[in-house]
């Protein structure tokens, strides 16, 4: 059976209760491998934009014997996924603002026939971004995770669509991740105490800053930064 990251494998341990999976960017085509071979799911498409981690993820599925249960296919993002393929959508390891892009472009797949019950995302960058927008497309977290690999944090998501609820301090949630910080993620402790001391040397730092309006606006700006961190160790 195929052997993944720590990253990756937390990504497959969120997909749940889905018979098929299409995975976005797949790169090598472990993911899905992986899946299929540990009967979580029946079949899947492994999609990439780019030919040469295509022609791999082929070339590794092949090997496995898994040619009948995993299809590969050039694809910009969503676009040659069809009704029925992907029950769960998954994007790990792209950029915040890709991966919404990648959504919003297909948000008439999603929402309409194509079958889609869940997305699981790690997005790599812009984390608040992510959260707010995935919000405004309707779609609700229902469980988070966070793991610590190779000296980076990386927190991921399920969601499913639905009405959002409305939650005091929403800022504070969209930084930091709801259910992480309800749910008292441990991972997320450690990631708030290794922010604290960045931001404690920061602020020492501009005060060896010249006077004036850019020094202030920085340490308004790391006060602001400070201040989410406390409310946010508050749970712990």
């Amino acid at each position: 059976m195929v052997k993944l990251s720590k990253r990756m494998q937390a990504v497959a341990d969120l997909v749940d209760n889905v018979d098929s999976v299409a995975d976005i960017g797949c790169d090598h085509g472990y993911l899905p491998m992986y899946l299929v071979e540990a009967g979580r799911i029946k079949r899947a498409v492994a999609m990439d934009v780019r030919k040469g981690p295509l022609a791999a993820a082929t070339e590794h599925i092949k090997e496995a014997g898994l040619e009948d249960k995993i299809t590969t296919r050039l694809s910009d993002g969503l676009a040659n996924l069809k009704d029925g393929e992907g029950e769960c959508v998954i994007i790990a390891g792209m950029g915040g603002r890709l991966i919404i892009r990648i959504l919003q472009e297909a948000m008439p797949f999603l929402t309409g026939s194509g079958g889609v019950k869940q997305l699981v995302l790690q997005p790599q960058s812009e984390l608040s971004f992510v959260r707010q927008s995935l919000r405004e497309m309707g779609l609700c977290v229902v469980k988070e995770d966070m793991v610590y690999e190779d000296g980076k944090f990386y927190p991921m998501g399920r969601y499913e669509f639905g009405t959002p609820k409305e939650i005091t301090d929403q800022e504070l949630f969209d930084l930091y991740g709801t259910l992480l910080l309800t749910e008292r993620h441990p991972v997320l402790y450690d990631y708030l105490i290794k922010e604290l001391h960045t931001f404690e040397e920061v602020k020492k730092s501009l005060s060896n800053m010249k006077e004036g309006e850019k020094r202030q606006l920085r340490q308004r700006e790391i006060e602001q930064k400070l201040q989410h961190n406390q409310m946010a160790r508050n749970f712990f």
